[in-house]
C-alpha cells in the first residue's frame, strides 16, 4: 500500500468516526427528549410481556457471571430496584403503578431448564399491569441445623436474606431467601444428579454435584424463593440433614 493509499484510508476512517459521533449525539438527544416525555405521561406503562422478558434477560446474564465465579447457586443480581433501574434506562420509562391485591394469588411458579442450569421464576396469570409488591417482606427462621454447626454470617436487605452456618470441621451451609416475585433463581444443574421433590408443599429440586448438595424451591403464596447449599455432602445422612433443614424453616410474612 502506498503512502497516499494509507492516508486515504485513514481519512475515510476518521470521516466515518465523525459521522457516527454526530449520529450518536443526535440519537442520544432524541432518546433524552423521549425519556422526559414518557416520565411526564402518567398513563404510560411498560407492557407486561416486555417487562418480564427484560427481567429474565438481565437476571440470566447476572446469573451466568455468578455461575462462572462460584460454580453454584446463581442469585438474582441486585434485587428489584436495580433491575427496574436498568429497565428504565433501556425502555425510557419510570414508574409502575399497581394495586397490592394483584400480588400472591395471581402468581405461578415456573421452572425452566437450560443446558447448564435450571431457573426458578414466578409468572403472573394476570394480563394487566405488572405487579410490584413494594411493601412485601418476609422473615426466615432457621429452627434446626446439624449438630456442630453455628451461625457465622447473616445479612438482610429488602430483597434477600442470607445466613451462613459453619461446622467445626469447616463445612458450610448457606441459606438464601429471595423476597418478592421479580427476578430469577438459577441452580447449577449441568452434569449434576437432579431429583424433583416437594419441599414444604412446593415444587423443588435436589441437586447433587461435585460432592455438594443444593435444594431450591419457590413459594408463590409468599412470594419467595429459597436456595440452600451444603458443602461436602457425601452420605445419605448428609442429604437427609439438608432436607430436614429445609422442612424446619419457617417464614413470617410482613
Amino acid at each position: 500500500m502506498t503512502r497516499r493509499e494509507q492516508l486515504q484510508e485513514q481519512y475515510e476512517d476518521a470521516l466515518f468516526a465523525l459521522l457516527m459521533d454526530d449520529l450518536a449525539a443526535t440519537e442520544g438527544q432524541a432518546a433524552l427528549e423521549e425519556n422526559e416525555r414518557l416520565k411526564n405521561d402518567p398513563e404510560y406503562a411498560v407492557p407486561t410481556d416486555v417487562r418480564q422478558r427484560c427481567l429474565k434477560t438481565i437476571s440470566r446474564c447476572c446469573a451466568k457471571k455468578t455461575l462462572r465465579r462460584t460454580g453454584r447457586v446463581l442469585c438474582r443480581g441486585f434485587g428489584r430496584v436495580a433491575v427496574i433501574g436498568m429497565i428504565c434506562m433501556l425502555l425510557f420509562t419510570t414508574a409502575f403503578a399497581v394495586s397490592p391485591t394483584l400480588r400472591a394469588n395471581t402468581l405461578n411458579l415456573v421452572m425452566e431448564v437450560f443446558e447448564d442450569s435450571t431457573a426458578f421464576s414466578f409468572s403472573s396469570s394476570d394480563s394487566g399491569s405488572p405487579s410490584f409488591s413494594e411493601d412485601f417482606d418476609v422473615d426466615v427462621n432457621v429452627n434446626w441445623v446439624p449438630e456442630g454447626y453455628t451461625l457465622v454470617d447473616q445479612s438482610e436487605d429488602p430483597f434477600l436474606s442470607s445466613l451462613r452456618y459453619r461446622s467445626e470441621t469447616g463445612d458450610e451451609i448457606l441459606i438464601n431467601v429471595f423476597k418478592g416475585e421479580n427476578g430469577v433463581l438459577y441452580v447449577d444443574t449441568e452434569d449434576a444428579q437432579v431429583e424433583h421433590l416437594t419441599i414444604q408443599g412446593c415444587d423443588g429440586l435436589l441437586v447433587l454435584k461435585d460432592g455438594d448438595a443444593q435444594l431450591a424451591w419457590g413459594n408463590e403464596n409468599g412470594p419467595y424463593q429459597v436456595g440452600i447449599i451444603a458443602k461436602n455432602t457425601e452420605t445419605e445422612e448428609d442429604v437427609q440433614n439438608l432436607l430436614k433443614i429445609a422442612e424446619n424453616l419457617t417464614f413470617e410474612m410482613k
